[in-house]
């Protein structure tokens, strides 16, 4: 056997004859050994060396059932490198949220790929650092280099992965990419990129017992990088498409076409729309008397013919109204606000031929509309207020992903006696092939070292990677990291559009005041009273009731009756104007032989006061003929 393994605990150092060691890239190293008498627990740590060197150090992770073979009695153990830090760990980041003193910045397991606190975008290399700053803040690793390529990939929501799963996901799309760990110094150094040439292969003192080469399928000629973005033409969203391109792209059989949906683009976006239905405002909306009419509930009976507007005005300036709440399109990203528009109104109330019976003047009319600055249509966004501010066009991102999938399908087996001095590590490179796994097995003194593409970019996995991308999760919530907005998903319909409010203020100014007797078809009586012609100093007009005789009977006794008028406050003689003295009544005298008086019944006497010498002298006044009541 050429070589010494030892395997040193707290417990002591113990010599290994039997065991396998497996360094892996993008995942834990592992040895597996039993040591007879000597008793581990899971946990313990434990370091291996070959020849003195120390080659791997770890915890126990497993024990199994305990082998007997004679009076040996011997235990197997599985002991993990510290890649198992990675696989136990949350990747968490910093989000704004709001606590007991205010919004601060909190750590959750959601998380953006590629994307800084504030929510620009990160290079890979920066998030890579930041994916395994956790683990090495535990002690149990360092990091080394990290070597990957200058570039800002999109961003990528996920939630309650691991380091390993973060960092897996990040490095998916650059197989010549690999990780591996230095265990020479007191912590293992994690490094991340690709390695020097494999030299210990040309060493002429190695005496390989097996070299082995194998070549499946061919890597891709060129790459088509598809970038769905949205757009916008004439307020109007669309679906836009960049394309970058990398390589010979000629043969469609040889490109690995990549779809890449960055925000808005639809797929899994969890997106909100609205219908919004408005109404364009008449340019002439200030005398539009059909408008206002149809709009305006006070002037709905009134006929626009006849109806006068003027001092119209409005407190605002959007060109259309809506009945979709404020808050609706203001979380669309549009325009509106409460608008009130104002006239005043001249409303006259017509009689059966159209004659004015009542017309108030000046009375004030306003309405209050939803104005806004959208159209009659469906808009659609993401629920995320600013979700295309976390997501972004990578420049170079073809030409990175076809150097990096330059050797797809390729792949290099080496078995050997292990070298006395080089020791083969992942990530190292041969002929352009990238050091995925080494093994040893302690019994058979073998190593087992292949290159080519990690496991998860095998040759018969490469299919399986151009249609992976439909799996890749837009950053819908990125703004919400930086800021701690929530997201407004709120979905209303409307169909008409109506004033909000309408109001109606009269100063009950009355310019004509009619009455029209009910059920006349031909020539209504109409009795029209004139405000004008009130006094001034007394200007109060009510109904009141009046007691008259109208006839007599056969027995030529008088037949009162009763009505209501519409008269002024009464007044004292002496203060009647000068027309007062000599305006006649409009009515015959009393009939002939009425005791009424001496005036009695000559053709223009009135029914006077009922003192004796009555007619003329005693109350009558002279009259004309006409009719009376």
């Amino acid at each position: 056997m050429r070589g010494d393994w030892a395997v040193s605990s707290t417990s002591g150092v113990f010599s290994v004859t039997a065991g396998s060691l497996r360094l892996n890239n993008l995942a834990a190293d592992t040895f597996a050994f039993g040591c007879p008498g000597v008793a581990f627990e899971v946990g313990d740590p434990v370091h291996v060396r070959h020849n003195g060197r120390l080659v791997f150090s770890g915890k126990i992770y497993a024990r199994e059932r305990e082998d007997s073979r004679g009076t040996t009695v011997s235990r197997p153990y599985t002991a993990r490198g510290p890649w198992q830090t990675l696989d136990d760990l949350i990747y968490r980041q910093q989000w704004m949220a709001l606590g007991a003193s205010g919004p601060a910045a909190q750590y959750f397991s959601r998380v953006i790929l590629n994307q800084g606190q504030s929510g620009s975008p990160m290079t890979l290399k920066d998030q890579v650092l930041d994916i395994l700053a956790p683990a090495a803040a535990t002690g149990a690793l360092a990091v080394g280099a990290v070597s990957v390529p200058e570039i800002c990939l999109p961003a990528d929501e996920q939630r309650s992965v691991t380091l390993a799963q973060a960092l897996m996901r990040c490095l998916r799309l650059f197989p010549a990419v690999a990780t591996w760990f230095d265990y020479s110094g007191p912590v293992p150094v994690l490094n991340v990129g690709a390695g020097a040439e494999a030299a210990w292969m040309d060493d002429p003192g190695l005496r390989r017992t097996l070299l082995s080469e194998s070549r499946s399928g061919s890597p891709p000629d060129g790459v088509v990088l598809e970038i769905e973005t949205t757009g916008d033409f004439n307020g109007n969203a669309y679906r836009k498409v960049d394309v970058q391109t990398a390589g010979d792209t000629a043969d469609g059989k040889r490109v690995l076409y990549i779809p890449l949906d960055l925000s808005g683009a639809g797929g899994s976006v969890t997106s909100a729309s609205l219908k919004v239905e408005t109404e364009d405002i008449p340019q002439d909306w200030q005398t539009n008397k059909a408008w206002w009419k149809e709009k305006h509930p006070r002037l709905e009976n009134v006929d626009e013919h006849y109806l006068e507007l003027k001092d119209a005005s409005r407190s605002g300036d959007l060109p259309r109204i809506t009945s979709v709440p404020m808050k609706d399109i203001g979380a669309a990203g549009l325009r509106a606000e409460m608008d009130t528009f104002r006239v005043k109104a001249k409303i006259p109330t017509l009689g059966k031929n159209n004659e004015e019976i009542d017309v108030e003047e000046d009375v004030l009319l306003t309405m209050d509309f939803i104005t806004t600055s959208a159209q009659t249509r469906r808009y659609s966004w993401v629920e995320s207020s600013s979700a295309t501010s976390g997501e972004w066009v990578p420049d170079g991102l073809a030409e990175a992903i076809l150097a990096q999938h330059a050797h797809d399908g390729e792949a290099l087996g080496v078995t050997a006696r292990p070298p006395l001095t080089a020791w083969p590590v992942p990530g190292q490179t041969r002929g352009g092939l990238i050091c995925q796994e080494v093994g040893h097995d302690l019994a058979a003194d073998l190593m087992e070292v292949t290159f080519g593409p990690p496991a998860q970019l095998s040759a018969q996995d490469l299919a399986g990677l151009m249609t992976g991308w439909r799996n890749q999760r837009r950053a819908t919530s990125s703004n919400a990291r930086a800021t701690g907005e929530p997201k407004d998903d709120a979905k209303v319909d409307h169909t008409a559009v109506a004033p909000v409010k309408t109001t109606e203020f009269s100063p009950g100014k009355k310019t004509k005041i009619g009455a029209e007797q009910a059920g006349q078809t031909n020539d209504p009586a109409t009795a029209v009273v004139d405000p004008s012609r009130l006094p001034e100093d007394n200007n109060k007009a009510e109904l009141r009731e009046v007691e008259y005789v109208s006839d007599v009977d056969a027995d030529g006794n008088p037949v009162k009756r009763r009505a209501y008028f519409l008269v002024n406050e009464p007044r004292d003689a002496d203060a009647a104007g000068p027309d007062d003295q000599d305006r006649e009544c409009a009515h015959d005298g009393a009939p002939d032989g009425t005791p009424y008086g001496d005036g009695g019944g000559h053709d223009g006497d009135h029914p006077g006061a009922d003192t004796p010498g009555g007619g003329h002298e005693g109350g009558g006044h002279p009259g004309k003929t006409g009719p009376c009541w």
